[in-house]
């Protein structure tokens, strides 16, 4: 029997069989799946189940995306899996999957209360019904056959769909099936608003709604602990000093020596075509073979550099570099650049949940990139940097969050309800700035996963948001290779043209690491 067919309607959950996580039977779990549906016939997207509201707040980072959605960019987590036909999951299965998630995770049904307000707050929603989470659509095939550039289409398409929606009235996830009549292929495209999701946590999502069967405990809406509350995220003096230095004091300096503080802000700085609020949203696409990813990994090991990430982050620098540096800056042949990671904090030891909710940290590489480096000597510093110091960065980043300012109140006649607090105002301004761009680069690197069963390939993606880094890079290895997205606002500091000679570069820089066993420069390294 093949999958498409043991996909079907008649699909029955499986139950954990724990009596600590599930103190019901089967047929008590079917009546209220029955329950939930019938009450969503009636016509409302929502269950009519009345649930008491448990109101809890919303971390930093959480805080900082809702700033986002509610400037008009919601921050949307985006997966595509292509499967051929037979394999792909049915309507059918997917439904029923939907409604059993959202009874073991009741908060995937989590709502914003307040969401304009100084105190936003998150409330549990009664379930969404199956039929408007679960969507179906068509694709056009690439005319050239270009899979690579199919899936950049699939992904972005369905990224600007999703996050086109009023979440305060749909769903925070989405799930599509796509399909074509002239391919024997289709894709599964699953979507989720950042809010309520990381990228890890979203990625046990897929493989979740694509599994044959799911033994996942049920996750009571109250249970999981906040990160904010687990962590210390209180930033140190040596954190705050070069801030203090250059948001409190330089500002007060003569004007002199202020253009002299300046010049030395990261790249791209004031070197920007357009703000990017009013550069269009473009996504660039690149897949890595298993063989040179492996033979990274094998260089990596060898030079003293344990993992893979700062290799990646090191080759993707010393691209830009090769792009943007020599003779670009006042600096000559160095190029100073801050590159943002995403670090998985997610740990269910510490009462995190164990799929749902934002539980990273973002830590911020200060750095200067010049020709003449030794690869591997600079990667070497930044892995020792991520495995130490960047650590507490990452979570003194997300604690200075709070110091944002409450802002302007609606009684105050300066007041602009399109920013309603001051996360809005703080967000707004700096996008708004002769500098705009915070950090040069994202990089989200959710590691080696395993394809969806029957899977042909499988990468993600998300918001290329006006209040984001230069790039953000999205990344995926699975047994087919790495998958890698960077979403951009074309014309603002970079353009597609300039992206994909950079993405070119780093499939170069990656092959030669993978290859040759000498220590070169980044100059010889990207020529």
């Amino acid at each position: 029997m093949s999958i498409r067919h043991s996909r079907s309607e008649h699909f029955v959950p499986s139950m954990p069989s724990s009596p600590s996580t599930y103190s019901g039977s089967y047929e008590k779990h079917s009546f209220n799946l029955a329950r939930t549906d019938s009450a969503q016939r009636s016509g409302s997207g929502r269950s009519s189940l009345s649930l008491p509201p448990v109101p809890f707040q919303l971390t930093s980072h959480e805080r900082l995306l809702l700033a986002r959605q509610n400037l008009g960019s919601p921050h949307a987590i985006v997966h595509a899996v292509r499967y051929p036909l037979a394999e792909l999951p049915t309507r059918g299965f997917l439904e029923v999957r939907v409604s059993d998630l959202q009874f073991r995770l009741p908060r995937l049904n989590v709502c914003v209360a307040g969401p304009t307000s100084p105190q936003p707050r998150f409330e549990n929603g009664a379930p969404w019904a199956a039929k408007e989470i679960v969507q179906e659509g068509v694709f056009a095939p690439n005319p050239h056959n270009d899979l690579d550039t199919e899936m950049a289409t699939v992904l972005q398409t369905q990224e600007e769909s999703f996050a086109s929606q009023d979440f305060d009235h749909a769903p925070m996830f989405r799930v599509t099936l796509l399909t074509s009549p002239d391919c024997e292929y289709g894709y599964f495209v699953a979507c989720f608003n950042h809010v309520m999701v990381d990228g890890r946590g979203a990625l046990r999502l897929v493989h979740l709604l694509t599994a044959h069967g799911v033994n996942l405990p049920i996750e009571a809406f109250e249970k999981p602990a906040r990160l904010d509350d687990t962590l210390d995220l209180k930033p140190d003096a040596r954190y705050l000093a070069p801030i203090v230095f250059r948001e409190i004091i330089v500002p007060k300096l003569p004007k002199p020596l202020q253009k002299k503080w300046k010049a030395k802000d990261p790249w791209p700085g004031e070197r920007i075509g357009s703000h990017p609020t009013d550069a269009p949203a473009s996504l660039s696409f690149v897949r890595v073979s298993l063989e040179v990813v492996e033979g990274c990994k094998r260089a990596a090991k060898a030079r003293g550099v344990r993992t893979f990430h700062p290799v990646l982050k090191m080759a993707y620098m010393a691209a830009l570099w090769r792009v943007f540096g020599p003779g670009s800056t006042s600096t000559g042949n160095s190029l100073r650049l801050v590159a943002l990671s995403s670090r998985d904090e997610r740990r269910t030891r510490s009462g995190h949940s164990a799929i749902t909710g934002c539980y990273i940290t973002n830590p911020e590489y200060y750095t200067k990139v010049s020709g003449e480096q030794k690869f591997w000597s600079v990667t070497r510093t930044l892995a020792n940097w991520m495995c130490d110091r960047g650590v507490f960065t990452g979570r003194y980043n997300n604690g200075l969050l709070y110091e944002i300012p409450d802002g302007l109140t609606p009684m105050d006649p300066n007041y602009d309800p399109a920013q309603p607090t001051g996360w809005e105002q703080y967000v707004a301004g700096r996008a708004a700035a002769a500098a705009p761009f915070r950090n040069s680069i994202g990089l989200h690197n959710l590691g080696m996963a395993t394809l969806p069963q029957g899977a042909e390939d499988h990468a993600w993606s998300q918001t290329a948001s006006p209040y984001a880094p230069v790039w953000n890079i999205n990344i995926l290895s699975h047994e087919g290779g790495l998958r890698l997205s960077a979403v951009y606002r074309d014309g603002s500091a970079v353009t597609k043209a300039q992206t994909d000679a950079l993405l070119h570069i780093l499939q170069v820089v990656l092959e030669r690491i993978a290859f040759d066993e000498s220590d070169t420069t980044i100059e010889r390294l990207t020529a």
